[in-house]
């Protein structure tokens, strides 16, 4: 621009050199208001420009604010993160410290619930034994006492006269149901095997309509089944007790128990047969779950007979 403005000048200066005076003045004015009225546009345009330029720096000044801006929010969303994130974890820390203590004293008022529950139970189990013990015994001497009464025993040899009426059963003197039954007891369980089997089998043969024959003669299968591992023996005793008081109770465990003894025994089919039998009559029996147990493996087994009767 000022290179224009010079030439302009050299212009005026050479002119009126050039041109008549008259001319030379109008043109000179004319020079003059050319002149002038580029300056006015070269103010313009400077006004305009640094306009522009004052622009351009607010522009820049606000993309700079609007960066900083930015940086500051990423700064603040990642501060605002880490302490939500800090504050979920210790809430969730609190939560599970208070669920568990809450958790653990209700496990543990229910855990002494259950105990004082099992404690309930097994007292109550222990009253439903005693009474069910006492029905058993008063069926026992009901079904006794509808026994068909025994044929007379054979006649006894040269007994001495001692001057006291013989016994139709051929009780010794000064023999008791109580006195052989305590002694027979005392005996079973000190483990003198050979003494309670006589006195056992005494009891049976002396005093066979007693309420406790059923439990003599069931005792006698015991000790054969348990003690001396005489199953033939055992299993016929249980019969002995399921044949001669067929309405007692202790016949139900006598048939489990001679099943157990011909199992024993070897005689795997006849047990298995015996196992059924209980099963199907007594039901109710607290060893039907053991004798179905017994059943499977039986049944798994493929029994075979090895020459032992059927349950009567």
């Amino acid at each position: 621009m000022r290179n224009i403005l010079s030439l302009m000048l050299l212009a005026l200066l050479a002119s009126p050199a050039l041109a008549p005076a008259d001319k030379r003045d109008d043109e000179l004015l004319e020079i003059q208001r050319d002149i002038a009225d580029v300056g006015e546009r070269v103010r313009d345009l400077q006004k305009t420009q640094a306009a522009q330029a004052k622009e351009i720096e607010d522009l820049h000044a606000l993309v700079q604010q609007a960066a900083m801006a930015a940086n500051q929010a990423s700064q603040d969303m990642t501060a605002l993160k880490t302490a939500l994130s800090n504050e979920l974890a210790d809430q969730q820390g609190k939560m599970s410290q208070a669920i568990s203590a809450g958790l653990g004293a209700r496990i543990d008022g229910l855990s002494t619930t259950v105990d004082q529950l099992n404690t309930s139970f097994g007292a109550m189990s222990d009253r439903l034994g005693k009474i069910d013990k006492r029905l058993s015994d008063l069926t026992d001497k009901v079904s006794t006492l509808n026994q068909p009464a025994p044929a007379p025993p054979p006649p006894a040899g040269n007994v001495p006269d001692n001057g006291a009426a013989a016994n139709p059963n051929g009780v010794p003197p000064g023999v008791t149901p109580a006195s052989l039954q305590g002694d027979a007891e005392r005996d079973y369980l000190a483990n003198r095997d050979e003494m309670a089997l006589t006195e056992l089998a005494e009891y049976t043969k002396y005093f066979p309509m007693d309420s406790w024959s059923p439990m003599a003669g069931y005792m006698i299968g015991l000790i054969y089944l348990n003690r001396a591992k005489d199953y033939d023996s055992a299993a016929d005793a249980f019969q002995a007790v399921i044949d001669h008081y067929p309405s007692n109770n202790q016949s139900q465990d006598a048939l489990y128990q001679k099943a157990r003894a011909l199992e024993a025994g070897g005689h795997k089919k006849e047990a298995l047969e015996a196992f059924r039998s209980f099963v199907d009559k007594y039901p109710a029996n607290e060893n039907v779950g053991a004798a179905q147990s017994e059943i499977r493996k039986l049944s798994g087994a493929g029994a075979r007979s090895r020459g032992r009767g059927a349950t009567k």
